[in-house]
């Protein structure tokens, strides 16, 4: 197997030939005139957990930034931990109350570009901003003129500094500028498509698409928007014969696939988000590593391994995403076949094979 391993990394290397990353299907392919080309799919095994910090949390949203650090909504401690890539712990913000600084249920927190940080608070009925060492900044509730948010709860930030916030008690998706001043919504209360019963998620990829969640039982689903609104697809309701009874939080991949907590059925889901296809699954209920009860936020890194914020287990688990490649080829007249496994092929396959012959899509 080292041999014929070898043997391809050789043609490859004479023929400078590339490998191609497909994210949403982890397909690899080398790119002719190689003759060997490469397939395989992605799981995720279970990596650590964190779960106490001078006290049990409670954790709903995560959020992870550039390098790797981690920030948590602590609704049991009322406050925002944060922490490094292994989990050691770095500082912490945050107590009971309604003024700055202060948290009664903080639900969402998310960042934008500059690493600020933006929470949520379904009790204060308010969005907090501070920097990455929880120094306070600004805090904001309403929104066009009089209007107070009710219940907020998910909330995501775009490449250009717009924050997106869940108001479920509005029943739609509420955009400000990053210094809280109102721009418009999203949706609106109905059982119609690019309406919500109940929404919980949002999340908003590179290329400034819009996803809701609904954990409402006559929905289920996940709704796609453009950045100003206009409805685009939804999929994912058990009514719609999907797969997810309630969604909450969600977290998008640098490849437009989104990755989904399900509160009912205690597991994370990844779909595709040009149709809707499901991609894979993971978790199940229980108190047992790698399994969830409630889970809520769902942040990725940039290796993308996914962080689950599992509520009522009081803790944060960290899954490794792992890669089966499938090699084939020919070598003269003979074919051969190799099987290897990778930690997130990105890194690994830059160290195997230089990086300038990795080209990531």
């Amino acid at each position: 197997m080292l041999y014929v391993w070898g043997t391809v990394l050789l043609l490859l290397a004479v023929s400078f030939a590339s490998l191609d990353v497909n994210h949403s299907s982890r397909e690899f392919v080398a790119k002719a005139p190689s003759p060997a080309s490469v397939a395989g799919n992605s799981s995720f095994n279970y990596l650590s957990q964190w779960g106490s910090y001078g006290g049990p949390m409670t954790p709903n949203g995560v959020v992870v930034d550039s390098s790797g650090n981690v920030y948590i909504a602590d609704a049991k401690n009322y406050a925002i931990d944060k922490l490094a890539r292994d989990g050691s712990f770095i500082t912490a913000w945050g107590s009971q109350g309604s003024g700055p600084s202060h948290f009664n249920n903080p639900q969402g927190v998310a960042l934008d570009s500059l690493g600020n940080v933006y929470v949520s608070d379904s009790v204060n009925n308010n969005i907090q901003k501070f920097t990455s060492s929880g120094s306070f900044i600004i805090s904001w509730n309403s929104w066009n003129g009089t209007n107070v948010l009710k219940n907020p709860l998910g909330l995501s930030v775009n490449a250009t500094g717009f924050v997106y916030v869940v108001d479920q008690g509005d029943q739609r998706v509420q955009i400000f500028r990053n210094n809280g001043s109102y721009v418009g919504s999203i949706g609106g209360p109905g059982a119609t498509l690019g309406k919500f019963l109940t929404p919980y998620g949002v999340a908003v990829d590179s290329s400034g698409f819009v996803y809701v969640s609904d954990t409402a039982a006559k929905s289920g689903n996940i709704t796609k928007f453009t950045k100003t609104g206009s409805f685009v697809l939804a999929w994912g309701g058990l009514n719609s014969g999907g797969t997810l009874a309630a969604p909450a939080m969600m977290a998008v991949d640098s490849a437009s696939n989104i990755y989904v907590s399900d509160l009912s059925f205690n597991r994370v889901q990844k779909f595709g988000t040009s149709t809707g296809n499901l991609i894979l699954t993971f978790g199940s209920a229980g108190s047992s590593p790698g399994q969830f009860n409630g889970p809520v936020g769902v942040a990725l890194d940039g290796p993308l391994n996914v962080y689950v914020g599992d509520s009522n287990n009081y803790r944060v688990q960290k899954f490794r995403a792992t890669f089966t490649l499938l090699i084939r080829g020919t070598i003269g007249f003979r074919s051969f076949q190799s099987r290897e496994h990778f930690n997130w092929p990105g890194e690994q396959l830059a160290q195997e094979m230089g990086s300038s012959m990795v080209h990531l899509e």
